[in-house]
């Protein structure tokens, strides 16, 4: 039998040509859609990245300023130098209490130095807090444990910043200072340890 074309059966096979390529069409267009979605997100997430990692950077570079970093290190040494003092008032430890007394002497002679770089350079130094910061309900050993934690970490700090500021000040007479109070601050560091090592047995 020979099949015949009509009017009907053309404009049906044109309509469903029409309604095939419409259907086609908008599942690309939603596959386009979902990956422009994709895309922009992902933008999204490189751009809050880059954002946050322009922040740290700055923050670090202001951080790490030669004034920033000599004002910082004045206050902290203030506030070590309060600490060194107690452990010697409050100390049961004798060993605490002489090694209280050593560092005190170092810390002196490294804030006269800092002090002094500041005052030439004309900065304005902040007014150091220097409140009891160990747990005043401690006693005894308890106390004196809780001091020679406190050294441990302060000095950790205390070196991690003067090892950044040696490596990034372009101050010869600041270098100076900062490589010289080095080898004496990992020496507390390493007394520090020690102690702390001791009174946890």
């Amino acid at each position: 039998m020979q099949f015949k074309t009509t009017p009907v059966l053309i404009a049906s096979i044109a309509l469903a040509s029409v309604v095939y390529g419409t259907s086609c069409n908008s599942s690309q267009n939603e596959k386009v859609n979902d990956a422009m979605d994709t895309v922009a997100a992902k933008v999204d997430t490189l751009a809050a990245d880059v954002k946050d990692k322009a922040n740290d950077l700055k923050g670090d570079m202001e951080e790490y300023r030669d004034e920033t970093f000599v004002k910082n290190a004045i206050e902290s040494n203030e506030q070590e130098l309060h600490l060194l003092a107690l452990g010697q008032q409050k100390g049961m430890d004798k060993e605490l209490k002489a090694h209280a007394k050593m560092m005190e002497k170092d810390h002196k002679a490294l804030g006269a130095k800092m002090k002094a770089y500041a005052t030439k350079q004309n900065y304005t130094l902040n007014t150091a807090d220097t409140k009891d910061a160990l747990d005043d309900d401690a006693k005894g050993t308890d106390w004196d444990k809780n001091w020679a934690d406190k050294m441990v970490d302060d000095h950790q700090k205390t070196i991690d910043k003067f090892e950044r500021a040696e490596s990034r000040t372009n101050d010869q007479a600041l270098k100076d200072i900062v490589s010289g109070a080095l080898p004496t601050l990992r020496e507390h560091l390493d007394m520090a340890k020690r102690l702390q090592e001791k009174l946890n047995k």
